[in-house]
């Protein structure tokens, strides 16, 4: 697929994909990395770790790709599950606001 082409199915400007491409320096929006990601059949996260937005790790895409099969509560029962076992490694990991301040108490 072209650059152009591309361009045409996110419905973006084929010079914004070539910036995208060729300047790592660039934040692209994320609606516009998701629907790249959609339109090359690439995992999103995948995606961002290219230009170093985020680092790569298999493990995380699979458990990303699996959870969107997941109902919220078993979701939900995943992220305890994963809370209670590394309960060290979560100690700073939901300072994104997932938590309210009483539930990041209580890890």
């Amino acid at each position: 697929m072209t650059q152009r082409e591309l361009a045409r199915e996110v419905n973006i400007n084929h010079a914004t994909i070539s910036r995208i491409e060729n300047n790592p320096e660039i934040v692209a929006d994320p609606s516009t990395l998701k629907a790249i990601a959609e339109a090359l059949k690439l995992d999103y996260n995948f995606l961002l770790s290219l230009n170093k937005t985020i680092d790569d790790d298999k493990d995380i895409r699979i458990i990303a790709r699996a959870s969107k099969s997941m109902t919220e509560p078993e979701k939900e029962r995943m992220m305890e599950f994963l809370r209670n076992e590394f309960s060290e490694a979560f100690k700073d990991a939901d300072s994104d606001g997932i938590l309210d301040a009483q539930e990041f108490d209580d890890y």
